[in-house]
């Protein structure tokens, strides 16, 4: 696995483990599903001028938590750590699994209530799972 090629630099000028790169959200209101288009009616903050995008719901939906992950830490050569909000991103897990089926992943995460979670994804599919509170 090329980690390089999952990570992208923030504002900030830090490291981290990108899931725009594993699961993209919709560059444009065309390709983007009609539940996730703002009307109006949600009130986010719209960073990006995706003004039309209602960001939270799709985050949500399509990783499993409503922001990217920061505090990157590499660990070793097939773990890593870092932080995100409230829950764990499965479907991160589970497209980066995919992406790379032949590799054992082992992923360790730290979440913003101060819980942690240890997995081990192979194809797809979770192997292991430890949760700590």
């Amino acid at each position: 696995i090329r980690k390089a090629d999952l990570y992208s630099i923030n504002s900030y000028g830090e490291k981290y483990f990108d899931f725009e790169k594993l699961i993209p959200s919709p560059k444009s209101k065309e390709e983007c599903p009609p539940e996730f288009i703002d009307r109006g009616n949600c009130h986010l903050q719209h960073e990006d001028g995706r003004d039309w995008f209602n960001w939270y719901n799709w985050n949500c939906h399509f990783w499993g938590t409503k922001w990217n992950s920061y505090w990157l830490k590499e660990i070793d050569d097939d773990t890593i750590s870092f932080t995100t909000a409230w829950s764990e991103p499965e479907p991160i897990w589970k497209a980066l699994s995919e992406k790379f089926p032949n590799e054992e992943l082992t992923i360790y995460a730290q979440y913003e209530y101060g819980y942690e979670t240890w997995s081990t994804w192979l194809n797809g599919k979770r192997t292991e799972f430890l949760m700590k509170e």
